[in-house]
């Protein structure tokens, strides 16, 4: 799936987490996920940069009866791999 930033860069992210809330209110979490080695990190930071983007909107869209809640975490990297899971944590308010 591509989705394209206001400048119209289109960016491919390698998985879309899915999942659904199970206490309270009916919301099911859409959070793109990339990975990136540390040799492309610098090359790709534009795609981190829309990541955090979409992050900091989190865009919550009702569609028929259902709720969704549009998010992203910042690039997974070995390197990072403590601060990518607190960024997931939160972004699933876990």
């Amino acid at each position: 799936m591509k989705i394209f930033d206001k400048q119209g860069r289109a960016f491919e992210p390698d998985f879309l987490l899915f999942c659904t809330q199970r206490n309270g209110e009916q919301i099911t979490f859409q959070v793109f996920i990339e990975p990136k080695g540390e040799h492309l990190k610098g090359y790709d930071k534009w795609k981190e940069d829309f990541l955090n983007k979409i992050r900091a909107e989190q865009k919550t869209i009702r569609i028929h009866t259902d709720t969704y809640l549009i998010t992203a975490v910042p690039f997974y990297n070995y390197n990072n791999e403590n601060e990518f899971k607190a960024n997931l944590e939160k972004a699933l308010n876990i």
